[in-house]
């Protein structure tokens, strides 16, 4: 394939962050939570035996879990500043042995059996390298729609033939 320029923003690195989360989340983040809840009540009955203040304490463990979630989401791009090597022009070219993905700074090679999954979301196609980690390309910058569809195809034709799954 024809290499792709694209151009990484600060808001793509958001949107690629919330699919990691989510990719990520699943039913260990809810049994998590659950751990966590489980474990408030049974301290809050030993610190309120009479469960007066019960409603209270939830509702700010609610509050706090919800102000955790919310602050991880608006950090996350404080990690990575314009120019780097994550965020700015970039180059991605696909070919029979794998994916080369090239920036101002770095050039990062995946063979195909590295790449474990290719998923397109409203803003961006992934290349997950690992269950969050991978390279992504906003979708904006695909000439079209055709592109985007081709793109996505040899990807996973290429990275489920070298796992044995293809």
């Amino acid at each position: 394939m024809d290499p792709i320029a694209y151009e990484r923003t600060p808001k793509d690195w958001a949107a690629f962050v919330r699919l990691a989360h989510r990719r990520l989340r699943g039913a260990p983040f809810a049994i998590m939570m659950g751990f966590v809840t489980c474990g408030f009540i049974a301290i809050t009955r030993f610190l309120d035996p009479e469960g007066v203040h019960l409603p209270a304490m939830l509702a700010t463990t609610g509050l706090y879990v919800f102000a955790v979630l919310l602050y991880a989401s608006l950090s996350s791009g404080r990690h990575v500043k314009p120019g780097g090597s994550v965020l700015g022009k970039r180059s991605i070219r696909l070919d029979a042995q794998g994916v080369e993905d090239t920036g101002a700074h770095n050039k990062v090679l995946f063979a195909w059996s590295g790449i474990t999954d290719v998923t397109r979301s409203k803003d961006l196609v992934v290349l997950w390298s690992d269950p969050a980690a991978g390279v992504f390309i906003p979708v904006r910058d695909f000439a079209s729609e055709a592109e985007i569809t081709t793109f996505v195809a040899f990807a996973t034709e290429r990275a489920a033939a070298a796992r044995g799954t293809g």
